[in-house]
């Protein structure tokens, strides 16, 4: 029973289908397999629905009646295991059939280059499943499908039906998708002879072949990554020759050699050896003959041009129809092809650097991994001459670059002391550069540390740039001018702008200009400066910052012009700055020597303006402080010799550029003029309160008569009292003087206000309005010294008396 079920069985990717059970199941349906019932009921709904009968075919069960009767006819004269193949139910359904269909299968049999009759009873068989979705046309199931006996040996029942379709293949009577065959309509036929035909060039094979390994396979992949050395690789991809995108240069590679080369066959092992030695930056794979592979990427080209040249607007229906079926053959066949080149590249011959590579047996990604990973660790044999390899190298360059003086020193020092091999190699090579006065430009220095045998990272060669920059050994150019640390980060990092930036090696000062900078560092900065340029130079920087540093906190108070030494301190601010503005050691130390006469100057100045803002400066906020005390009695202490000349020098030596000698007599003619000040003040205070006290008894004896209320009182002699507290707390005496004569407008005012306010009304005689006059503003100068200033000033009141009087105007003399 077993055996049986074995010798029926279908693939697994057939629906599954009724087999024999037992053995009483073999007697009920012999000689026809259980599942026949059910193939044969969709074959005939199949063909109906396909539209390939030209007549009616009958449903039911009498068309299955007839069908099996007929088979088992054909068969009856045949000993007994016989069982009936699917191609005993084609003579039933015959005549049934569209003219084509039958046309097809009667031609096949006057075929010469066909085995009759088994050749023309597979196509038989095939025409039976064409359209049946239930088992798929492969030779495995046609196998089954076909035996005619019992105990018929599947395997060689096998080889005759691959062998048979082999031959309807080629007479264009089925067509192959994969492992799968397919009965031709004579339209169908037509189109298959037409693809065949179709020519193709070699070069679109290559192409085919290129694109299915590189973008399909391996993803479009341009860059490998070796994880130790935490970088990417870019790399060549080849194909029997023909560069997949453009070529890169001094780049790994990774080449294909496939059956599809002029000289595959001469890719013998000692020959793929050799070559992978000349191709020193290549993993070579050389990939086995598939015959079956090298065919469907033919015929997919073959189709695929063929659709493309039959698709348009003036195709029948029934071509577009086979057209779509086509192009729906040719996906599925470009994913057997990409599957099929998948499993050669896995196993294919790995050759690099003259030897073959053991990868076998991986997948293909791996494989290749491991090959590129061969290729980097023994072509770039120096990249471990990088002492590290920086996770973040833009932050490393922002954070050299930014590094302070004691930071730039340690580098310095530990490049002369043990220079790493990674400065080394790049130092040396921009001094080989430049003694061959060959322009060392960024970019090309990037790139040669990129290549064999070096293959470092494009930042990372920037991060040691950057270190050679800071240490003072090289220059940066850009546009023409030096870089300054603080400007190199933008060109440093941004890769666009590498080819912009030129690099030049810092010079050598001569040793007589050095004694000279040593010399002029330690008559001004008073120590002992050091020997090398490197260190003179950062000595030098070092110390002009101590200067700054200082200057800069004295800067803000002379800035307000209150304080002496503005002038001192920009002159001083800016010739420092000329000098530690400069990052080359050579440039620091020739600008030091040429500004010797400036930086004496500044030396001097710095040592007077500091003594000022330390010592002097009390002394100074005594002196301002007793001006804004004094200058506004300027005018009374004129009168008085001695303080007159001590408050015109004290106004000397406030206004002096350079005040710092004089400022020690301050304290003397701080108190010859307070003295004299303090004693004109209090007489004027005196003078000016007996007039208030005058004047404020005479309001209150006004009130006192009217017996004015409490609120009324306190509204007159308020204002007089507030200026005689004013003129009790000032020190003006101008002011003072003000302030009186605006009591005696007050007391005016006030007694006016007291008279209309308790006045009797007389209505015979109306009370005329009051109008005040002060005789001194009438005057056109302060002082008369003539008789006819006298006259003048007469008359000028005259008649302003006489003008009030004549609008009837009562007038009050103030």
């Amino acid at each position: 029973g077993d055996i049986l079920k074995n010798q029926l069985s279908f693939t697994h990717d057939t629906r599954t289908m009724k087999n024999f059970g037992s053995a009483d199941d073999f007697i009920i349906n012999y000689p026809f397999a259980p599942f026949q019932f059910q193939l044969l009921q969709k074959i005939f709904e199949s063909i109906r629905k396909a539209g390939a009968t030209g007549l009616h075919l009958a449903m039911g069960e009498r068309s299955m009646l007839d069908a099996f009767q007929s088979a088992a006819q054909n068969i009856m004269t045949l000993e007994i295991g016989a069982l009936v193949p699917l191609y005993e139910f084609y003579p039933c359904i015959e005549s049934f059939l569209d003219t084509s269909v039958k046309r097809s299968i009667e031609q096949a049999k006057d075929n010469t280059g066909l085995e009759n009759p088994f050749d023309i009873h597979i196509l038989q068989a095939l025409f039976l499943i064409r359209y049946v979705d239930i088992v798929k046309p492969n030779a495995e199931n046609l196998v089954t499908l076909c035996i005619a006996e019992v105990d018929a040996d599947r395997i060689t029942l096998k080889r005759k039906i691959e062998s048979s379709l082999q031959r309807l293949e080629k007479e264009t009577l089925i067509n192959r998708n994969g492992d799968l065959y397919f009965f031709l309509t004579n339209e169908e036929r037509e189109v298959s002879r037409e693809i065949k035909n179709v020519e193709i060039s070699a070069s679109l094979e290559t192409e085919l072949l290129s694109e299915i390994i590189f973008e399909d396979i391996l993803k479009g992949k341009t860059r490998h990554r070796y994880t130790d050395y935490n970088r990417d690789y870019a790399f060549n991809r080849i194909c029997d020759g023909r560069f997949r995108g453009k070529e890169l240069a001094d780049e790994l590679g990774l080449e294909i050699i496939s059956p599809l080369h002029d000289e595959y066959n001469l890719f013998i092992p000692a020959k793929c050896n050799l070559y992978s030695a000349n191709q020193t930056g290549n993993l070579i794979l050389k990939i086995d003959d598939d015959k079956k592979l090298f065919d469907e990427l033919r015929l997919y080209l073959k189709t695929n041009k063929y659709i493309q040249d039959k698709s348009d607007a003036a195709a029948s229906a029934g071509l577009k129809q086979i057209l779509r079926a086509r192009a729906d053959e040719n996906r599925e066949r470009k994913s057997r092809l990409i599957a099929m080149t998948d499993a050669l590249l896995a196993k294919a011959e790995c050759y690099a650097l003259g030897k073959r590579l053991n990868i076998r047996g991986q997948t293909t990604a791996k494989a290749i991994s491991d090959g590129l990973d061969y290729l980097v660790k023994n072509i770039f044999s120096k990249f471990h001459y990088l002492t590290s390899v920086s996770a973040d190298p833009i932050s490393e360059i922002k954070q050299i670059l930014l590094s302070d003086d004691v930071a730039q020193h340690q580098l310095s020092l530990a490049l002369k002391e043990k220079e790493p091999p990674d400065l080394k190699e790049v130092a040396d090579h921009i001094k080989m550069k430049t003694a061959i006065n060959h322009p060392v430009i960024l970019e090309d220095v990037i790139r040669h540390f990129s290549k064999k045998p070096y293959g470092w990272g494009e930042f990372q060669v920037v991060i040691l740039v950057a270190k050679l920059f800071m240490a003072g050994v090289i220059s940066l150019i850009v546009e023409g001018a030096k870089v300054k640390p603080k400007e190199a980060f933008s060109p440093l990092t941004k890769t666009h702008q590498w080819k912009t930036v030129r690099i030049i090696e810092t010079p050598l000062i001569d040793k007589k200009a050095l004694d000279n900078a040593k010399a002029l560092a330690k008559e001004l900065f008073a120590a002992i400066p050091p020997d090398s340029q490197d260190k003179l130079s950062q000595f030098i920087t070092e110390s002009l910052s101590k200067w700054v540093h200082a200057l800069e906190k004295y800067k803000p108070l002379a800035d307000t012009g209150n304080y002496p030494g503005k002038t001192e301190i920009d002159d001083c601010l800016s010739v420092c700055a000329k000098i530690t503005k400069i990052h080359d050691s050579f440039e620091i130390i020739r600008a030091f020597t040429e500004r010797k006469d400036d930086l004496k100057d500044a030396a001097d100045d710095l040592h007077t303006v500091a003594d000022f803002y330390t010592n002097q400066r009390s002394a100074w906020d005594k002196l301002r402080a007793s001006l804004k005390t004094v200058l506004p009695n300027k005018s009374a202490l004129s009168k008085h010799p001695d303080a007159e000349k001590a408050l015109t020098r004290m106004m000397e030596i406030v206004n002096a550029p350079s005040p710092y000698a004089m400022i020690k007599e301050v304290d003397g003619l701080i108190v010859r003029v307070e003295a004299v000040n303090a004693e004109l003040l209090q007489k004027t205070k005196a003078a000016a309160e007996t007039e208030l006290d005058t004047e404020i008894a005479e309001i209150k004896a006004q009130l006192d008569h009217h017996k004015a209320g409490e609120n009324f009182r306190g509204e007159i002699l308020y204002p007089i009292q507030q200026i005689k507290k004013k003129i009790a707390a000032e020190f003006s005496i101008p002011e003072i003087s003000y302030k009186l004569a605006e009591s005696r407008e007050t007391y005016e005012e006030a007694m006016i206000t007291i008279e209309e306010k308790f006045a009797v009304p007389d209505e015979t005689h109306p009370k005329k309005q009051t109008r005040t006059l002060k005789p001194a503003s009438l005057a056109k100068k302060p002082y008369l010294e003539t008789a006819s200033d006298v006259d003048e000033y007469v008359d000028a009141v005259k008649k302003a008396l006489l003008k009030e009087i004549d609008q009837e105007y009562r007038i009050k003399i103030i």
